[in-house]
């Protein structure tokens, strides 16, 4: 499948049964499970580079009627990194990128990593995984806003940045 062809997939909700492999560019996604909430509309997993523990996640959302404003969602995003050991803060850019030729913003945050499950939850478990790295894009469109999330290990989220890079532009 292209990937013109899984946007399209997880656009609309059909992007396959869990442990269906959907290559995207040269790397290969992996549909995982359901998705886990309402505006999640697809989760893959992106294998880990070689040396890493484990792979990277993708997820896209989308939100009919936004989800607070670029600033409110960039907020949540570095609150759920923290400096690595022996640096002041997380490593954070900003810059802009094309999702299906909309110009749209590109949050590349590098630290550790506070993983909370669930999510949400204030009294969640909190694991911190060291080396982690967030590529986070904000997509806004005529129905709403589309977000999508890859994270991991810095060296596999770096082996997967370029393939992520050319399914953002050719997404529809």
């Amino acid at each position: 499948m292209t990937l013109p062809g899984l946007a399209y997939f997880a656009m609309v909700g059909q992007w396959g049964k869990p442990g269906i492999d959907l290559p995207i560019g040269s790397m290969t996604a992996y549909a995982t499970r359901k998705t886990v909430n309402d505006w999640e509309v697809a989760r893959f997993v992106l294998p880990k580079a070689e040396g890493d523990k484990e792979d990277a996640k993708l997820t896209i959302s989308l939100f009919k009627n936004g989800s607070g404003s670029e600033e409110d969602n960039i907020k949540r995003q570095l609150a759920a990194f923290e400096a690595p050991e022996g640096k002041e803060k997380v490593e954070s850019k900003r810059s802009k990128v094309s999702v299906g030729g909309k110009e749209s913003t590109l949050l590349d945050l590098r630290g550790t990593l506070l993983e909370k499950f669930p999510p949400f939850d204030p009294k969640a478990k909190v694991t911190k995984k060291d080396n982690y790295r967030l590529l986070y894009v904000i997509s806004k469109g005529d129905n709403g806003e589309a977000y999508f999330k890859l994270t991991g290990p810095e060296k596999t989220v770096e082996k997967h940045e370029k393939e992520f890079t050319e399914f953002l532009k050719n997404f529809k």
